[in-house]
C-alpha cells in the first residue's frame, strides 16, 4: 500500500522523507487510514481502488518498520496515541553469537516478518 511512496523516495534519491500533518481548527485530518487497516485485516492481499494518500502510506510504511510514525486523534472526547515503533519485533540472542547462526536467526525472523506483513519489496532477490 506504500508502494507509491517508496516508489517517490527512491525517484528522488532520498533517503529519508518527512510527512507532518496538522490540523488545529478541528475536525481533524482526512484520512482513510482506518478503512485501509480494516482492508488490510480482512484479506491481507487487499488493494485499495486508489492510490492511499502519502500521508496514509506513510503510516502504514511506518508501520511496516521503515522509519517512525505518530498518529494522534481523539475518541469520545480521549486523546489516543498510536506509535508504529509500537509495532517491531525484536529476538534475543546469544551475548556472543557465532556470525552464522545469527545471520541465519536474523533471515528467519525476517522472512517470518515479510510473510506476516505481505510484504512484497523483496520478490524476486
Amino acid at each position: 500500500m506504500w508502494k507509491s511512496l517508496n516508489e517517490y523516495v527512491e525517484e528522488r534519491n532520498a533517503e529519508s522523507v518527512t510527512v507532518t500533518e496538522v490540523n488545529e481548527k478541528g475536525g481533524g485530518i482526512s484520512t482513510q487510514i482506518v478503512q485501509l487497516i480494516q482492508g488490510i485485516l480482512a484479506n491481507p492481499n487487499y488493494e485499495p481502488e486508489t492510490v492511499p494518500a502519502i500521508g496514509d502510506a506513510a503510516i502504514l510504511m511506518a508501520a511496516d518498520g521503515y522509519g517512525k510514525g505518530k498518529v494522534v486523534g481523539e475518541k469520545d472526547g480521549d486523546e489516543i496515541i498510536i506509535r508504529t515503533l509500537d509495532t517491531q519485533k525484536h529476538f534475543k540472542f546469544f551475548k556472543d553469537p557465532d556470525p552464522q547462526e545469527l545471520a541465519e536467526r536474523a533471515t528467519r525472523a525476517f522472512a517470518s516478518i515479510s510473510s506476516e506483513r505481505n510484504m512484497k519489496h523483496n520478490e524476486g532477490h
